[in-house]
């Protein structure tokens, strides 16, 4: 049997502290670490559950930038895990993590560029 969710478990000091430096930096999509984003993102289509720390939307590729260079930071760089996470689609539970998820389905949903000759 799957084990239940708790999704009453608070959201870590060091966590907190990473998405206050997150929210002051020129990071531009969505960070949440309520309870309803947190359960959405921890199932796939796999049969695993595990409730991630919080949930960041980048809008781009520089968000994506700033969330890992700020992850790298001294401060944060032993404690801060993070985890991409496209459509959820994954069968192996791959994009499931008890860290942060960075999720690129709500903004970057769509094909840019294809560029065949650089391969």
């Amino acid at each position: 049997m799957i084990p239940r969710l708790s999704p009453s478990e608070s959201t870590p000091k060091f966590v907190q502290n990473f998405l206050e430096v997150l929210s002051k930096s020129e990071f531009s999509g969505d960070i949440h670490h309520d309870n309803g984003a947190r359960i959405v993102t921890a199932t796939d289509n796999s049969i695993y559950q595990v409730l991630p720390q919080a949930v960041v939307f980048p809008k781009n590729s520089r968000d994506i930038q700033t969330v890992l260079k700020i992850a790298d930071q001294q401060l944060f760089s032993k404690s801060i895990k993070i985890t991409a996470r496209g459509g959820g689609t994954g069968t192996n539970g791959q994009s499931l993590t008890e860290g942060i998820v960075l999720d690129c389905s709500r903004y970057m949903n769509r094909i840019i560029e294809s560029n065949f000759k650089e391969g």
